[in-house]
């Protein structure tokens, strides 16, 4: 600047009509993801489908991590200003820069990671539980398809169909006058479903501890005439296919029907026994103990011939077992993947058949990013 032009300042103002801004103090992974090229789009969610409807607790989405958003006050409001720049007529003045301010924010939105516990158990109590086959044509007040259900979830996408699979939930297609359904299935449905497929391939000659691939099994398992959903069958296999989380349905299908199907082997010798333990919980909720040498026999009755010498206790997760004595029951706590519980009306008076089916501060936050050179 030469002596003899003056600067008197940068004017500033506030604008008589304010405009809305929320402040979001983004962690540093999520500051990067942003960053990078193609970034993924955010997305608000609530347990009802909305960011806005009464007290529902809102969260911010990226398509496989889940944040929850916490306002914090702030003793020093943070202008939002507008630079505009001014020339000036005067040769012996310097062009400036007039400041409007927009909007002042009190506060701000922290965006912390968020546990997914709390959201699993929304996508779970959401799902009708499906306890029998008339379950596929029963009417209810209200259908969600999957796409519904996901929308209602505050959870990612991703770790939604990760829920999903653990839930071996599944969507059946229109039927008639029913639209798209969504279900999870009861513990007793899935060992029903699993004996049954276990008997396909004992009567086909194959083998379910090796590669399952196209032909009788596979035409079988998808056969629409069987009476178990087939929808049902391929979230079963998909549930114990081996690192199922990295294949998504249409990949899975695809995968299962030019390459075949590998079903994981600690994780299907593992979900067999607490499948076990809980469709006896669900039989005979008042009862839902079984003798220990009882149970470990259904257990290796249940799985590939090649795999019967997995069936032990000690491979089943901490807590997720209760024993006395020379019994067993489950106990929930500690199971990794917990299946719906059983409807109040779903009993059986021989549990044994029941099972089987007979088969802080803005100025200190400003002040620590410009030392670090980030934006804030």
């Amino acid at each position: 600047m030469l002596s003899s032009q003056r600067n008197n300042g940068s004017p500033f103002c506030i604008s008589a009509v304010p405009q809305s801004f929320r402040l979001l103090e983004l962690p540093p992974e999520l500051l990067d993801t942003l960053s990078q090229p193609n970034a993924p789009k955010l997305h608000f969610k609530s347990s009802d489908g909305t960011a806005t409807a009464g007290n529902a607790e809102a969260v911010l989405c990226t398509p496989d991590k889940t944040y929850h958003m916490r306002q914090q006050q702030t003793s020093n409001g943070v202008h939002m200003v507008l630079p505009t720049l001014h020339p000036s007529d005067d040769p012996n003045a310097i062009s400036i820069h007039n400041f409007t301010s927009i909007s002042q924010c009190t506060s701000s939105l922290e965006i912390i990671n968020a546990p997914t516990g709390s959201a699993k158990s929304t996508l779970r109590a959401t799902l009708p539980l499906f306890v029998e086959l008339e379950d596929a044509n029963r009417a209810l007040p209200e259908y969600l398809d999957k796409s519904a259900v996901f929308a209602g979830t505050p959870m990612s996408d991703a770790e939604c169909e990760s829920t999903w699979i653990d839930l071996v939930a599944f969507e059946l297609p229109p039927f008639r006058a029913l639209p798209k359904r969504c279900f999870r299935p009861s513990a007793q449905i899935l060992l029903k479903t699993w004996t049954r497929l276990s008997e396909i391939a004992r009567s086909e000659g194959v083998d379910l501890a090796g590669t399952l691939r196209t032909g009788t099994m596979l035409e079988a398992l998808w056969d629409p005439e069987d009476e178990y959903p087939h929808q049902l069958r391929a979230a079963l296999m998909r549930r114990l296919h081996f690192n199922h989380e990295d294949l998504s349905e249409k990949d899975h299908a695809e995968s299962v029907l030019s390459k075949g199907s590998t079903l994981d082997q600690a994780e299907t010798a593992k979900w067999l026994g607490l499948l076990i333990l809980q469709a006896q919980n669900e039989a005979q909720p008042t009862s839902p103990r079984l003798q220990k040498d009882e149970f470990i026999k259904m257990w290796k009755d249940s799985l590939p011939e090649a795999w019967r010498e997995d069936g032990r206790i000690e491979i089943l997760p901490h807590g997720s077992y209760a024993i006395a004595s020379d019994y067993i029951r489950f106990s929930g706590e500690g199971a990794e993947h917990q299946l719906g519980e059983a409807a109040s009306a779903t009993s059986a008076a021989n549990p044994t058949e029941a099972i089987t089916g007979n088969k802080r501060k803005w100025h200190e936050k400003f002040a620590a990013a410009r030392k670090q050179g980030r934006p804030t």
